[in-house]
């Protein structure tokens, strides 16, 4: 017999970005537990996902998700600015349409920065205000204050990082028995590589409804 538990949780998905290779697609939700990694050529564990079936949760299980976040994990200073100032990411549902497509630097921290810089002392953190103070930076010829970009990019813990809500009309969106969903970080116009061995891991927080066999 099964019984349905309403559970707060969360699905999340890993992918690698190998210092000295170009910037890729990165397609998330869409590698499960012991396949290859679509960019960094290593088998997924648990570490880096809790997908158990390619693009969606398996029949007959279900989701409400409330927000998205992303991490940034283990990345430069400079592969950290390179993604805040070009990359674009897109959560998608059903058919793998986007539902939504946001430039990272227009997403909001989830958390306050601990760390401000005295150029930005009282200052909220935005796109312009970040990269006017690394521009000013280097241009005097200073060091960066890596402190003030990991919390901007919430890295330093490696969670609660950039966030979207994805409530409807103060509900949140629904994910089907089935239903395939997935995200993906596009970098459109960089001709760059990183410098740096990082990853990025996007997690949707919810409500997950599965079916107990008691």
């Amino acid at each position: 017999m099964a019984e349905l538990k309403s559970v707060s949780g969360v699905m999340y998905d890993t992918e690698r970005f190998p210092a000295g290779l170009p910037w890729c697609t990165a397609n998330l939700f869409c590698t499960p537990i012991g396949a290859y990694s679509r960019t960094g050529n290593v088998i997924k564990t648990e570490s880096d996902t809790n997908m158990y079936q390619a693009g969606c949760l398996g029949y007959p299980n279900e989701m409400d998700v409330s927000r998205i976040t992303l991490d940034v994990l283990g990345a430069s200073t400079e592969d950290m600015l390179c993604l805040f100032d070009n990359a674009v990411f897109s959560w998608l549902l059903g058919l793998q349409r986007p539902i939504f497509t946001y430039p990272i630097s227009s997403m909001r921290p989830l958390h306050s920065p601990s760390v401000f810089p005295a150029s930005l002392s009282g200052s909220k953190p935005t796109a312009d205000s970040i990269l006017k103070y690394v521009a000013e930076t280097r241009l005097k010829g200073e060091e960066i204050d890596r402190g003030y970009i990991e919390s901007i990019f919430g890295i330093s813990r490696g969670t609660d990082g950039k966030g979207i809500e994805t409530l409807v009309n103060g509900a949140p969106m629904h994910i089907g028995p089935g239903e395939n969903f997935g995200a993906s970080i596009k970098f459109p116009s960089v001709a760059m590589v990183p410098e740096s061995d990082f990853r990025i891991r996007a997690v949707m927080h919810g409500t997950i409804h599965m079916y107990m066999y008691m």
